[in-house]
């Protein structure tokens, strides 16, 4: 009965003093963050965590990583949308796990291939030990602009050629690149181009006024504002 109890508060003392060490352990997580769409396929997010003193910081020339952390995302999606390409989207919850030194108050991640127009949920846990702190979350909507400008190379009485300059170009792979035109009072028609850099329109009616734009077919469609050709 003696060793028993000796044994239990043996183990008793031991948990106390792991439940201590992983408390104090954790007492750098992750307090706060925001999440900024940079890209019409990127976000950054940054997040943020208390100043600590500088007896916790390392003394050594190698690093000391105090707790290890994990983002994970996926697409958002309200209620209130219903359109068909949302089925073809995979929505799985992605994570990207990293550390931080004693003396990190602060770092972020960019996120850089993830679908232009779309919502996205980040959320933030700290892991220590066996303890997983969190979540902390927040979302950012990527923007719905074109990465690019399309620009009129040359016009003739019956074709035009086009250039097409990027501001940022896309990570996330596309299904198609599309030119778009059509007369003033007419419907848009289209052609797929080969070259992600220029394009080319043929049999165009002389005389006419046309507007022409770009369309990036991801599993929703960016498109670039119409400029007029006449």
């Amino acid at each position: 009965m003696k060793k028993l109890l000796i044994v239990i508060l043996g183990f008793i003392l031991l948990h106390t003093e792991t439940t201590a060490q992983n408390t104090e352990d954790c007492s750098g997580g992750v307090t706060g963050m925001n999440a900024l769409a940079i890209t019409c396929s990127a976000v950054k997010v940054q997040f943020y965590r208390p100043l600590r003193p500088s007896k916790f910081w390392s003394n050594k020339n190698e690093k000391e990583y105090e707790a290890n952390f994990t983002i994970v995302y996926k697409p958002y999606f309200s209620q209130a949308i219903t359109a068909d390409w949302i089925k073809d989207i995979d929505t799985s919850t992605k994570e990207h796990s990293f550390q931080l030194t004693k003396n990190e108050h602060s770092s972020f991640w960019e996120f850089i291939d993830l679908i232009p127009g779309m919502s996205y949920e980040f959320c933030i846990y700290t892991r220590c030990g066996n303890l997983r702190i969190g979540p902390l979350c927040h979302f950012a909507t990527t923007s719905n602009e074109a990465p690019c400008k399309l620009e009129i190379n040359q016009t003739r009485d019956n074709s035009a050629s086009f250039n097409i300059k990027y501001n940022e170009r896309p990570t996330f792979s596309r299904k198609q690149i599309l030119l778009e035109y059509r007369e003033k009072e007419g419907d848009w028609k289209q052609i797929e181009i080969n070259d992600s850099y220029s394009a080319f329109i043929s049999n165009l009616n002389a005389g006419s006024v046309y507007y022409a734009r770009v369309k990036f077919v991801y599993y929703n469609d960016v498109v670039s504002p119409p400029i007029p050709m006449k």
